[in-house]
């Protein structure tokens, strides 16, 4: 949007006002003294010929006032008098033009009176006869002679030559001509115009700083100028300035200087008016001074044509715009530009309001909708851009609209509407400048859709058409390097490993120097690796680091050579690998895989010296990093393995005591855990003290000869004391020294916890751990404890406690590596609450939001659960089939997933099926005594649904048998159903359970052990 101009070409400058004004003066002003140093008139005079002269002067009669005044010249005045006619006279000649002669008296009056009172005037008269005859060097020289003298006519020479010097090219000179006239600052109508003038000069220099200075002043003293049109004409000249420099700050100062049209011209009026009055006090001044007629009369006249000139600004000014719409414009120009979003708004609404031009409404409308869009502000830019669509369909905006919603919904994360935006676009054949950046985005949508959700997986193969569809149309375009880029990187998303190198192949020939060639070269690497090809991923990875050392990649391509290395069973390369990786890696990520990676490969070397050193390095580098608590876990094994099990347990207590009250270290469990699990067993003798240790001395007797002889009997050790783990753990850690925050005792029950495991007293483990869940509110928690806490909420059929476990988790923990518990529990929480459409919603999160890992088989079966809750038996057969055979997940869940299975049978009426799932859980699944009893008490029910009593109690029998079972509190509901079945007669020799276990009745309960 191009600014208006401001129509300021009728206006008149300061300068040349100036020049104006001192030639009336010669008019008036310059006869002033003679006239008044007449003395008294007495007929038949040479005094009564010089008012002769004068009153043939004041009509304008000059050839009779020349003649009466050269006839007082020749009478031979002497002193003042003399300088008087002589002055007189050459002033007569200048209005006569007749200008030699003038110019002769003047020189003449300056030459015979250098130092007489209308000396100044004459130079001012001079200069302007010499300027009038083209001599303006002759000019220049002459008014700085005049500007030397004292008073008024001296300082408006000074403005007179300030001009000829800046009109001839000469504006610094004219600005040190100026500079005195304003040392004690803007306090007057002459300091006030020779501001003015520096500030023109200035700001035509492109001094824009300079001129910003003095134009503060003359705000604050605008009430002296006499022409407030043209501040604001400087205002704006100078803010354009500024504005074109990008001193956008600077600007607004000079926009905001410049005033409504009507206050403007309230102001002009003003000045007129007052110089009315000004005339008016002068002539009553007269009544009581009448000999000063002819001074009044030239003040008067100078007045009059200042208000003239006034009157002919104020009169030209009416018929312009105002200048407030172009200014508000450079406004809203120069608040954008600052990224000064809403007070660029502020300004487009109060134009949409105030002016009715449509093309400013369009601007403003498309002005608003950008700033919003700018900000990231969606849910108001969308539909302001949709009021500008509604009012100007076919307007000069619309396919930048168009690109803007596209844009906004795209940086917002919603690529569908996004693709849905740009396509719509893009088929009506749109051929603005944008429709090429438009087909980029497209595919970039539909790129960003695939990435996002692995269920669109097939977008990739859209990105690739329309990344395609971009380089025929614009094979030289600004993203042809990109798409080319993008092609591959699509097919290497989809797994299409073959098409993906030819592709980033292509690209790197294209573009052996491209802004992506580093990451193309990381990729054929990746394609290498997925096809196997160790050597040649290693080979690749070493030219990269030649070829692009220390480039951004360097971490990701070193990693990717730890990688290599790990599957060809090389562990000190693949250690050596990662370890440079950790020194390059900037990527959270990146960081802690690498790290821990090595980790991983030193301890299949047994190095744990390295892995102390190592970790010990990076808590050095990055002592905020929050990886480091964990870092602090693997120097503790560390040294425990090294057989120094009491520096490690001081080791970790003081790193413990540092973080036991932060939550986002979420290590600290960790920690705890490690410190439990080394106090729980006594301490071994140090292994190096051992070796160390002096050889059993021989006996100075020697052994009797007689092999016979009965060896002398070893002494019995002498048993070591109890130990005692709980004081062990409190020599490190206690509560006292743990500190009274919520989550400092909640750690400390936990590590008590975690010792009481270790210790065997799962009892008293359980009930610390319980403690937890129900003393401390989940704001309190670790990301640890509030998983752990969440758990025992479910266990115990506290949905709402859990709930707010796990959301606490994601709201204070969102990028927790435990984050898939909370997604996990809440489809656990929804399944309890009998909400399996929410409940899959959350498993299907835990998998795409949190990367289920350590929960995958928990959140499969979830999602099998939830679906036979829908009445799915086919696709939640397929899930627990696929849980129960796959054999990374062998164990309870297993044993759940046949659970399941066999009631999905049993909803569907396949009664003998069900029997057949639930007997396969007790009988390969007897660890689980919590699933194992529900499934003989689910058989026997399925048995007595059949009419086989008898081998339901088979079953029962065979549960009540093994004493383990027997003992839960679950059996009491066996022993009941057990009962209540009629008893069967005994058949000899006969075997019809169905049931490969044993059918032998239960055996009495084991009484108590005594002490």
């Amino acid at each position: 949007m191009s600014q208006p101009p401001l129509n300021v070409d009728n206006l008149s400058s300061s300068f040349s006002r100036v020049v104006s004004l001192l030639c009336f003066l010669l008019l008036f002003l310059l006869v002033t003294g003679a006239a008044n140093s007449a003395g008294p008139q007495n007929e038949a005079t040479p005094e009564d010929t010089f008012k002769a002269g004068a009153a043939a002067f004041q009509s304008g009669n000059f050839d009779e006032a020349a003649k009466n005044f050269q006839s007082v010249l020749a009478e031979g005045p002497t002193g003042e008098a003399l300088e008087t006619i002589l002055f007189t006279l050459a002033s007569t000649y200048f209005n006569q033009k007749n200008l030699p002669r003038a110019e002769e008296y003047y020189t003449r009056c300056i030459k015979e009176f250098p130092d007489g009172k209308n000396k100044t005037k004459a130079l001012i008269a001079i200069s302007q006869i010499q300027n009038q005859t083209g001599r303006k060097a002759e000019a220049e020289a002459t008014l700085k002679k005049a500007s030397e003298g004292t008073g008024d006519l001296a300082l408006r020479a000074r403005m007179a030559q300030a001009s000829m010097l800046a009109e001839s090219g000469k504006p610094a000179e004219a600005v040190a001509v100026l500079g005195p006239m304003i040392v004690g600052g803007v306090k007057d109508d002459l300091s006030a115009q020779a501001a003015m003038a520096i500030v023109e000069i200035q700001s035509k220099q492109g001094n824009l700083d300079e001129a910003l200075k003095l134009l503060d002043q003359l705000q604050s003293a605008s009430d002296l100028i006499d022409n407030p049109l043209q501040l604001d004409i400087l205002s704006v000249r100078i803010g354009d300035g500024l504005l074109g420099k990008g001193e956008r700050e600077k600007a607004l100062r000079m926009y905001a200087i410049v005033r409504p049209k009507q206050v403007v011209m309230d102001l002009q009026k003003k000045r007129i008016e007052k110089i009315d009055k000004m005339i008016a006090d002068n002539t009553a001044g007269l009544q009581k001074n009448p000999k000063a007629f002819m001074e009044v009369n030239a003040t008067n006249a100078r007045l009059k044509q200042d208000q003239k000139q006034l009157q002919t600004v104020l009169e030209q000014f009416e018929k312009l715009p105002d200048t407030e719409l172009p200014v508000r414009l450079r406004q809203a120009k120069a608040y954008d530009e600052l990224e000064q979003k809403w007070e660029t708004i502020l300004i487009w609404e109060s134009l949409l309001d105030s002016s009715k031009d449509p093309k400013i409404r369009e601007d403003a409308l498309f002005s608003i909708a950008a700033a919003y869009c700018s900000m990231g502000r969606v849910d108001d830019g969308l539909p302001a851009l949709d009021r500008y669509l509604a009012e100007y369909p076919a307007g000069k905006y619309a396919s930048q609209t168009g690109y803007l919603k596209g844009a906004v919904s795209l940086e917002a994360g919603d690529f569908s509407r996004a693709e849905t935006l740009f396509g719509e676009r893009i088929s009506r054949g749109d051929t603005n400048a944008l429709a090429a950046d438009m087909q980029f985005l497209l595919a970039n949508t539909q790129f960003a859709q695939a990435a996002a959700d692995p269920e669109k997986r097939a977008k990739y193969t859209e990105a690739i058409g329309n990344y395609k569809t971009y380089l025929s149309k614009y094979p030289n375009g600004k993203f042809a390097e990109e798409s080319t880029y993008r092609i591959p990187l699509c097919s290497f998303q989809l797994g299409d490993y073959g098409k993906s190198m030819e592709g980033f192949q292509d690209y790197a020939k294209k573009f052996p120097k491209g802004t992506f060639i580093g990451d193309v070269g990381y990729r054929i690497a990746l394609c290498y690796q997925a096809a196997n090809k160790y050597d040649d991923v290693i080979r690749l990875c070493n030219e990269w680091v030649k070829q692009h050392e220390g480039e951004l990649m360097q971490a990701e391509v070193l990693s990717l050579k730890g990688d290599a290395y790990d599957k060809k069973d090389m562990a000190a390369e693949s250690a050596a690998a990662y370890r440079e990786s950790v020194n390059f890696a900037e990527n959270d990520d990146l960081l802690k895989y690498s790290l821990f990676q090595a980790n991983t490969q030193y301890q299949k070397l047994n190095r744990w010296d390295d892995i102390a050193e190592m970790f010990n390095r990076f808590i050095e580098r990055h002592p905020k990093h929050p990886a480091v608590v964990a870092c602090v876990y693997w120097v503790s094994k560390a040294k425990i393995k090294q057989g120094k099990p009491e520096e490690a347990k001081k080791y970790l207590a003081d790193n413990i005591l540092k973080n036991i009250g932060d939550r986002q270290q979420d290590a600290v469990e960790q920690l705890l855990t490690q410190l439990s699990q080394t106090c729980a067993k006594r301490p071994r003798p140090s292994l190096i003290a051992s070796q160390n240790a002096s050889p059993p001395q021989e006996s100075s007797s020697k052994a009797p000869d007689d092999a016979s002889a009965s060896p002398t009997p070893r002494p019995s050790p002498t048993p070591l004391p109890p130990y005692d783990a709980d004081a062990d753990f409190a020599k490190y850690l206690s509560e006292s020294s743990a500190g009274n925050t919520p989550l400092a005792k909640a750690r400390m029950r936990f590590a008590l916890a975690q010792l009481a495991g270790y210790t065997k007293r799962q009892d008293r483990q359980k009930e610390l751990m319980a403690s937890i869940y129900k003393d401390f509110p989940a704001d309190q928690l670790s990301a640890m404890l509030l998983s752990e806490c969440g758990q025992i909420a479910l266990e115990r059929g506290d949905a709402d406690k859990a709930e707010a476990f796990f959301k606490e988790l994601m709201t204070s923990f969102p990028k927790s590596d435990l984050l898939e518990y909370a997604y996990c529990g809440m489809g656990q929480v929804s399944l309890a609450r009998n909400q399996p459409e929410e409940a899959l919603k959350w498993f299907d999160d835990a998998v795409n939001k949190a990367s289920a890992d350590a929960t995958l088989a928990q959140v499969t079966y979830g999602k099998g659960k939830a679906l036979l809750a829908q009445g799915k038996f086919d696709e939640a057969k397929k899930i627990f089939e696929q849980v129960a055979s796959t054999k990374d997940w062998r164990g309870e869940i297993t044993a759940k997933a046949l659970m399941s299975l066999g009631e999905l049978e049993e909803k569907r009426g396949e009664t003998d099926a069900a029997i057949q799932y639930y007997q396969r859980v007790f009988v390969a699944y007897q660890r689980y005594p919590a699933v194992v009893i529900p499934a003989y008490i689910k058989a026997a029910d399925a048995f007595i649904k059949l009419n086989k009593p008898e081998d339901a109690a088979k079953d029962l029998k065979d549960m009540l048998s093994k004493p383990r079972l027997a003992a839960s509190p679950l059996a009491e509901e066996a022993r009941k159903k057990l009962d209540a079945l009629p008893v069967q007669p005994v058949q000899s020799g006969t075997e019809t359970s169905q049931n490969p276990q044993s059918t032998s009745a239960p055996a009495p309960a084991p009484s108590p052990s005594k002490p």
